[in-house]
């Protein structure tokens, strides 16, 4: 009789052991799949934004849609504008990423007017510009066929032009810029900076596996112009571009200039420092009525 009871015990401990088992893994699984159908509401709920038609813009920093979303996309030329007004509005995606979804044919048009990341432009009156201070990322696409015109400003000392009119503390990167045409109507300005990617860069800034294809300057302006393959100008901080390449890379000047124009490559402002890696140049330094270097940055 005690060894069947303590037979009895045995089978009952292990009973006892195997249904907490069971129990232990049931919960384990039962909270794996709680867990998983959290993150399945989670993907369900638009983590991004995407930048398509117009009036997909954000009016200022407070915008709900700014604030809540860290990733945004491009998929349009009207997209890109807006993504550019955007930033001239205000909100200059520090913390987050823009992404370009396809190549970006800018203009077939000749009489349309990109206004530059950031800058603020009124047909072909220039108002300013706001740095773009996030991270942008081509995803090996290309923007192509851009014309910028200015022919007027509202009493500012500098313009500020580039596929980005300025940035502070950003990174661009796997992107190409083709055909590209930056033209200076007679607007006064005592300096200018122009650049493919970047018209003046502040900060810390960061260009990497990135493309200028046939980039075009025309300038009309008496005003102390600064040019770059990548960056028109730099100050405060430090410039980084690597595993880049400008191929193609011309400058025209239609009238007499009475202040000194800058075309050198590495040209910075003091306390800055410019570090390029990696980069090839090949351009027939096409330039009329003045000779100048020129190169990744002014």
């Amino acid at each position: 009789m005690k060894k069947i009871v303590r037979g009895n015990y045995k089978t009952i401990t292990l009973i006892l052991i195997s249904v907490l088992f069971v129990s232990a893994i049931s919960l384990f699984v039962f909270n794996l799949i709680k867990k998983d159908q959290k993150d399945q509401s989670n993907l369900n709920v638009d983590a991004y934004f995407t930048f398509d038609s117009t009036n997909d813009r954000f009016s200022s920093a407070s915008d709900s849609n700014y604030k809540n979303n860290s990733e945004f996309y491009i998929t349009t030329s009207q997209g890109l504008i807006e993504f550019s007004i955007s930033v001239a509005s205000g909100c200059n995606f520090s913390g987050k990423t823009v992404y370009l979804s396809n190549d970006i044919n800018m203009y077939a048009n000749d009489d349309q007017n990109f206004p530059p990341i950031g800058a603020k432009l009124d047909g072909t009156t220039y108002q300013g510009s706001k740095c773009f201070s996030g991270t942008f990322d081509g995803r090996g696409h290309t923007v192509y066929n851009i014309q910028t015109k200015i022919e007027a400003t509202i009493g500012l000392e500098s313009g500020m032009f580039g596929l980005f009119a300025s940035t502070s503390d950003a990174t661009i990167k796997n992107l190409r810029v083709k055909d590209y045409t930056i033209t200076n109507y007679d607007a006064t300005f005592i300096d200018m900076y122009l650049g493919g990617i970047v018209g003046r860069g502040t900060y810390n800034l960061t260009i990497t596996e990135c493309c200028v294809e046939n980039l075009t300057v025309v300038n009309n302006s008496k005003a102390s112009t600064e040019v770059g393959g990548f960056i028109g100008s730099f100050y405060n901080g430090t410039a980084i571009v690597t595993n880049c390449m400008i191929n193609g890379f011309s400058i025209t000047e239609n009238r007499e200039v009475s202040y000194k124009q800058t075309y050198k490559p590495g040209y910075t402002y003091s306390g800055a420092i410019f570090k390029a890696e990696n980069c090839v140049i090949n351009t027939s330094q096409s330039v009329s009525s003045k000779a100048g270097d020129f190169g990744i940055s002014g």
